[in-house]
C-alpha cells in the first residue's frame, strides 16, 4: 500500500521519518531546520531537508555510523535562474514554494512542488531515500506551461550549487573515463596511464571537471562523472552526477575545509522545451561513507545494482561471453559455415558479434547500403545453437527504422558505434535514452550493447541501459584493465566488456577482470579453441557468480604493464570472493603480501589457488586485512586467481 502526505507552505508539521539518527558527541553542530522538514535516511547516508528562501535547502548531511554533519549550516539548491518564452527576452522566474507530497512506500521519496507566474512554470524536486545502502537521489523536472517554446542555457541547469565543511583535510577523487588509450594532454599528463586523480583541497585550491565530454562531442577524454570527498580514508562523501556531460567546479575557501561544488550543464548551450512539455535538471546522488573510497564506492554500485541497472544482468546466466567474427564476415557462406560447424556455446559463449566493420558485401546495417542480407539466417543458426547475436549498426538510427530492423533480422544486440549515435547535447542524449526505453518496452528481448567510438559513453543514465560497454577503444589487454582501474569505481564491473584480442591465459585472465568479449579462436594469433574452454568455463562457473553485485577493491596500483596489478572483487550476498593478480615481467620481484579488504574479521577464509595449490592457505579475515596474504608468482607474463570463500 502507497502511502503519501501532502503539506502546504504554512504548515508546521515536521517529520521525523525512519530511523532517527543518534549522532556521535564529535558530530559538527547543526543549524537548526525550520519547518516542515523531511528525514530521508538510507543505510549509510541521512539528510535533513527543508524549504528556505523558496528553495530546497539540506540542514543536515551525515553518515549514521560515523556521525559528521558534513553541512552545519544549511546549503540551499538553487532553481532555475532564467526562462525565456518563445523569442523573448530571458526573465528571472519568480519561484514559490506550494506544497509537499511524501511517499514511504519504498524508503522516503519526498517531493517539493514550486511555481511561477513569470515564466509560467512549474517545478518538482524529487528527494528519495531508498532502502538499503548508497545516496539520496534528487531530481528537478520543470513543466513549460507557458503556451510558447521555453528556453534556457546551459550555465542555468545548474544541478546543485553545495557548500559543505569537512572534518579534516579532504582529497578530491576524480576517475577517468578512459575511451582509449591516449598521449599527453594540454597539460603534458597522460589521463589513461594516471586513471585516479587525486586532489588534495587546501586553501584557494579550484578543481574544475569536465565529465563526460562536450555538447556536441562525447568522444574526448573527461572524467567520469562520479567524484569523492575522502577524509583521509577514514570517511568521505560523494556526488554522481546524473546526465552524460557536465562541469564541477570544486573550490576550497577559508581554513581550507569550508568547501563548495557547482554542477552544471555547460556555459553555452540553449536547451528548448516545447509548448507543454517538460524537461529536466540533470539530477545528483549524493551519499556519505564510513572507510575509505572502496567502501564508500561500494556502497553507490549496491544502490545502482539495487535499483537501477538492467534487471536481466541479475540473471544465473549473465554476464554473457561474447565471441567478435574475423573477417570471413565478409564472406556470407563462410560466416555462416563457421556458424554452423563452431560449438560456440559448448565453448561457454552466449553472444556471437558481427562488427561489419569490414567492406565486404555483410556490412549489415550501415543505412543506405546494401540490403541488409542474411542477417536473418545468420541469427536463425545461431539462436538454433542457443547463442544470441549481436550486430554492429552505426551513428543515429531512427527508432522506428531501428525496431523494423529488430523485427525483420531477429538480432538480440544492438551495438552502437560511431560519433553520430546521437547529437552528443541535451536534446540528443534525452532523444536517445528515450529510444532506447521505447525499445526496449516494445520488445523485452532488445539489448544495448554501448559502443559509440569505444567506450565513450559512461553516464549513469547509459548503464541504467546497456548491458555492456566497450570500455575502451584500444583492443589490448592493458589498456582495458587502465580503463578498468578507474572506471570500476562507479560502474559495476560486469558491465565493463573487455572487447580486446586474447592471446594467451594471461590476457583472458586480464578480460575475466570485467565481462568478456574477445575474437574467435580462428582469428591469427588468438588463443586456441581448448584454452577458450577452459577459461570460459572457469569463467562462468565462478567468476560471473561473484560479479552480480560484487563489491571491488583496488588493491594493488594502476596498472602499467611492467609491475604487479591486481584486483580484489567479494560478493557478500554470496560469501565468495576473487583476487586476481597479474605480473607482467620481472619489474616488482616475484613475491608481493596483499593485503585484502572488505572481509569479516572474525570469519576464517579457505584462499584456493586456481594455478599454484600448494599456496593455499586458511586464514582470517583479521589476518588477511593486516598481515595480508603472501603471493608468489614467477616467471613473465604470471597470473593467479585466488578463490575466497
Amino acid at each position: 500500500m502507497q502511502f503519501a502526505k501532502k503539506f502546504g507552505q504554512s504548515q508546521t508539521i515536521a517529520w521525523l521519518g525512519l530511523g532517527v539518527l543518534i549522532l556521535g558527541a564529535h558530530r559538527a553542530h547543526a543549524e537548526s531546520a525550520p519547518s516542515p522538514n523531511w528525514q530521508l535516511a538510507t543505510d549509510d547516508t541521512s539528510i535533513t531537508l527543508a524549504v528556505v528562501n523558496n528553495r530546497p535547502a539540506i540542514y543536515q548531511l551525515s553518515n549514521p555510523a560515523q556521525g559528521w554533519n558534513w553541512t552545519p549550516t544549511h546549503t540551499e539548491f538553487p532553481l532555475l535562474a532564467h526562462a525565456a518564452v518563445g523569442s523573448g527576452p530571458m526573465q528571472v522566474p519568480d519561484w514559490k514554494f506550494q506544497d509537499a507530497a511524501v511517499d514511504d512506500s519504498n524508503g522516503r521519496k519526498v517531493t517539493l512542488r514550486f511555481t511561477s507566474t513569470m515564466p509560467k512554470m512549474e517545478l518538482k524536486s524529487v528527494w528519495w531515500a531508498r532502502k538499503g545502502p548508497g545516496p539520496v537521489e534528487e531530481l528537478m523536472t520543470i513543466s513549460n506551461q507557458t503556451g510558447d517554446v521555453l528556453a534556457t542555457t546551459g550555465g542555468d541547469m545548474i544541478t546543485a550549487d553545495l557548500a559543505f565543511v569537512a572534518d579534516s583535510p579532504a582529497t578530491l577523487w576524480r576517475f577517468n573515463k578512459t575511451p582509449r588509450g591516449g598521449g599527453p594532454d594540454a597539460k603534458g599528463v597522460v589521463r589513461t596511464d594516471v586513471g585516479v586523480f587525486t586532489d588534495k583541497l587546501a586553501p584557494g585550491v579550484t578543481v574544475k571537471s569536465e565529465m563526460g565530454g562536450h555538447p556536441g562531442d562525447c568522444q574526448c577524454d573527461d572524467d567520469l562523472p562520479f567524484e569523492m570527498y575522502d577524509v583521509g580514508s577514514k570517511h568521505g562523501l560523494y556526488l554522481g552526477y546524473l546526465f552524460g556531460y557536465g562541469l564541477s567546479i570544486t573550490a576550497a575557501t577559508g581554513d581550507g575545509l569550508h568547501l563548495t561544488d557547482r554542477l552544471y550543464l555547460n556555459d553555452g548551450e540553449r536547451v528548448e522545451a516545447a509548448k507543454d512539455q517538460s524537461f529536466t535538471i540533470p539530477g545528483l546522488i549524493i551519499g556519505t561513507y564510513q572507510g575509505d573510497t572502496d567502501d564508500g564506492s561500494n556502497q553507490m554500485k549496491k544502490w545502482f545494482w539495487n535499483y537501477k541497472i538492467p534487471v536481466y544482468l541479475k540473471r544465473a546466466d549473465e554476464p554473457l561471453i561474447e565471441l567478435c567474427s574475423d573477417q570471413t564476415e565478409g564472406d556470407i557462406d563462410k560466416l555462416l559455415a563457421l556458424v554452423k560447424s563452431t560449438d560456440f556455446a559448448g565453448l561457454g559463449v552466449g553472444i556471437y558479434k558481427v562488427d561489419a566493420w569490414y567492406a565486404g558485401d555483410l556490412r549489415y546495417c550501415a543505412p543506405g547500403a546494401f540490403p541488409y542480407p542474411h542477417v536473418d539466417e545468420l541469427a536463425a543458426a545461431l539462436h538454433a545453437k542457443g547463442v544470441r547475436l549481436s550486430v554492429w549498426q552505426p551513428d543515429n538510427i531512427a527508432e522506428d527504422q531501428l525496431l523494423a530492423r529488430y523485427d525483420k533480422w531477429h538480432w538480440d544486440y544492438y551495438r552502437s558505434d560511431q560519433g553520430g549515435v546521437h547529437n552528443a547535447d541535451y536534446a540528443g542524449y534525452i532523444d536517445f535514452w528515450k529510444k532506447l526505453d521505447d525499445l526496449e518496452a516494445a520488445r523485452p528481448g532488445f539489448r544495448w550493447e554501448n559502443c559509440m567510438d569505444g567506450g565513450s559513453l559512461k553516464s549513469f543514465g547509459d548503464c541504467e541501459r546497456m548491458a555492456f560497454m566497450t570500455t575502451s577503444d584500444s583492443p589490448d589487454a592493458l589498456s582495458f584493465k587502465k580503463a578498468v582501474y578507474p572506471n570500476s569505481y562507479m560502474i559495476n564491473p560486469l558491465q565493463l566488456k573487455s572487447d580486446c584480442y586474447c592471446r594467451d591465459i594471461f590476457e583472458l585472465r586480464c578480460a575475466m577482470e570485467g565481462c568478456i568479449l574477445t575474437g574467435v579462436p580462428s582469428i591469427a594469433g588468438m588463443a586456441d579453441e581448448a584454452t577458450m574452454k577452459k577459461e570460459f568455463t572457469l569463467y562462468n562457473a565462478k567468476q560471473a557468480p561473484i560479479l552480480r553485485g560484487a563489491d571491488i577493491y583496488h588493491v594493488l596500483p594502476m596498472p602499467d604493464g611492467k609491475n604487479w596489478d591486481g584486483l580484489e572483487y567479494f560478493n557478500t550476498d554470496i560469501a565468495k570472493g576473487s583476487l586476481f593478480l597479474f605480473k607482467p615481467g620481472a619489474d616488482g620481484g616475484d613475491s608481493h603480501t596483499i593485503k585484502l579488504k572488505g572481509l569479516d574479521r572474525a570469519k576464517t577464509y579457505t584462499l584456493t589457488f586456481e594455478d599454484r595449490p600448494e599456496q593455499n592457505v586458511k586464514k582470517t579475515g583479521a589476518e588477511l586485512m593486516d598481515a595480508g596474504l603472501p603471493v608468489t608468482l614467477t616467471g613473465p607474463r604470471a597470473s593467479e586467481i585466488v578463490w575466497l570463500e
